[in-house]
């Protein structure tokens, strides 16, 4: 995550980016250390601005169940591990973007349509994408989530809102969570899927 930490720092300026340390490894069921350390951090900052949360792996799992906090506009999960027990009502209120390789054998792309199917109508905005041919560590096309990132967190703080996010807000909107992403000023394109 420190590429995306220093991708946003350089598209947004106006905007301060941190990166939160965990202080175990792993999630370690009831006691959600890693959330517990996103909350920790979130505690830190109270009295700044607004906080948007990007996480990766299970730094999306995080940041989902952290969303919850006062300040939380938004989340960015990347390839989150969301499983079938992880709440929904933390997002409640706030804008919400999940982007996941197809080809993720690490953490299967299901589990975040599942999640993302169950979460429907809970946050204001909502939008998921599958990113064609890519895989866990986000390495085929890196410059795709990167601007999928940059685009999520500006319109989480009310600046201007990427086409792709509007297409795939706007396929939420409609029950599609599987929309394709592509290379940054391309349109895209939503999966139809049969009724």
């Amino acid at each position: 995550m420190r590429a995306f930490a220093r991708v946003l720092a350089e598209r947004c300026p106006e905007v301060a980016v941190g990166t939160v340390r965990y202080r175990r490894r792993g999630w370690n069921d009831a006691q959600r250390d890693a959330a517990v350390d996103v909350e920790r951090v979130l505690a830190e900052l109270a009295g700044h601005g607004p906080v948007v949360l990007v996480g990766h792996s299970m730094g999306g799992r995080a940041a989902v169940a952290a969303a919850g906090a006062p300040r939380v506009r938004g989340v960015v999960a990347l390839a989150p591990w969301l499983t079938d027990g992880d709440a929904v009502t933390p997002v409640r209120g706030r804008t919400v973007v999940l982007a996941h390789g197809a080809r993720d054998r690490w953490v299967r792309p299901e589990l975040s349509l599942r999640w993302a199917e169950r979460a429907a109508g809970v946050p204001d905005r909502l939008a998921r994408f599958v990113v064609p041919g890519d895989v866990h560590m986000m390495w085929v096309h890196r410059s795709w989530w990167h601007h999928l990132a940059v685009a999520a967190v500006s319109a989480c703080l009310d600046g201007p809102v990427d086409p792709v996010l509007t297409a795939g807000f706007a396929a939420a909107a409609e029950g599609r969570l599987d929309v394709p992403l592509t290379r940054p000023g391309h349109p895209v394109t939503p999966v139809e899927r049969p009724h």
